[in-house]
């Protein structure tokens, strides 16, 4: 089951979708491991640190989902050119809460 949620970045209205496909899109447009990376990003935002390859790391995570979302987004530089330099970064936690939903969501059991 997809989760999609709409956030504000910049002023603009930027809706992001995640699912059971996300991890693998991720791979596909980036050649990562989406779990990997995203406990990388977990454990830095924790110890309170975001360097920068961390911050590649949310774009990639920020773009995948939007990418999901809306097929017609243009390329990942395009796309981040529309935003304030920093902005993005203030939106982690809405990305890091669409992503721990739809983990809790693919974790529940479906029988009853």
């Amino acid at each position: 089951m997809a989760l999609t949620k709409e956030i504000e970045i910049s002023g603009i209205r930027v809706k992001l979708k995640a699912s059971a496909d996300t991890p693998r899109v991720y791979r596909h447009l980036f050649g990562k491991d989406l779990f990997q990376d995203m406990n990388m990003l977990n454990l830095n935002v924790t110890a309170g640190s975001l360097d920068m390859g961390n911050t590649e790391v949310l774009e990639n995570i920020a773009y995948t989902m939007a990418r999901q979302a809306d097929s017609d987004i243009p390329g990942i530089d395009e796309w981040l050119d529309q935003f304030e330099v920093f902005d993005i970064y203030l939106a982690i936690k809405d990305i890091l809460s669409l992503w721990a939903a739809n983990i809790s969501t693919m974790s529940k059991s479906k029988k009853k």
